[in-house]
């Protein structure tokens, strides 16, 4: 899931999260009617992500992924209107979405997740938020691994290529079954945290230092 890793960049990730607030703030209060800013907030994201050497399949598959549930939601509303108005709404969710999704993908180009943690932390976020975020994104990738074994478990037992209906149900099935692992996979994980002396901080080796042991780190809180 995570392709790439950040680009190098001399600036501080506080400038980089707050250019990226910036621009998402500017796309979500100025009036879709001033299409040019939105249309010149759209260039300079493109530039940002050219500096920020971002390839452009790595771009376009995400687009790919995005675009269609942003469309689907874009004309929702005036599709329940019978087309007779809604046209300005649908323009702003576009607008204002692909403008917010460019901005967090190319923030996630140059700034590092333990970067952003600590950003946030600078910046007074709550730290119960920095944890569910920081043990969402551990575990994201143990649950991704669990539904591949799950998947080619499933593919080991299916002998003969079954109707899409079916193909359906079993995927629903699978979904149920990794949820019930996920629940009991992350009531295992938090017992062991507690038993190793968890106490909701997220901590990193800048927290810690090469002269400071991760006890002492913790007496001084």
């Amino acid at each position: 899931m995570n392709e790439f890793s950040p680009s190098r960049s001399n600036s501080s990730p506080i400038w980089r999260v707050g250019f990226c607030l910036m621009i998402i703030v500017a796309g979500l209060t100025v009036p879709i009617g001033y299409w040019p800013f939105h249309g010149m907030l759209l260039a300079i994201l493109w530039a940002a992500h050219a500096f920020a050497e971002t390839p452009l399949s790595y771009l376009g598959r995400r687009l790919a992924v995005f675009l269609p549930f942003l469309g689907l939601l874009a004309i929702s509303l005036p599709f329940s209107q019978g087309f007779r108005s809604g046209g300005e709404l649908a323009a702003a969710i576009a607008f204002r979405g692909l403008i917010s999704f460019l901005a967090a993908l190319w923030l996630t180009r140059v700034v590092s997740f333990d970067e952003l943690i600590q950003t946030f932390r600078q910046f007074h976020v709550p730290e119960l938020l920095l944890s569910v975020l920081v043990l969402s994104y551990r575990y994201l990738f143990v649950l991704w691994e669990e539904l591949e074994r799950m998947q080619t478990a499933r593919a080991a037992r299916t002998v003969n290529p079954r109707p899409l209906f079916a193909r359906w149900r079993l995927s629903v099935q699978l979904i149920g079954m990794l949820l019930v692992r996920a629940l009991t996979r992350a009531e295992r994980v938090h017992d062991s945290m507690c038993a190793r002396g968890w106490d909701g901080r997220h901590r990193t080796l800048n927290d810690i230092g090469p002269n400071k042991s991760f006890h002492n780190a913790r007496a001084d809180r």
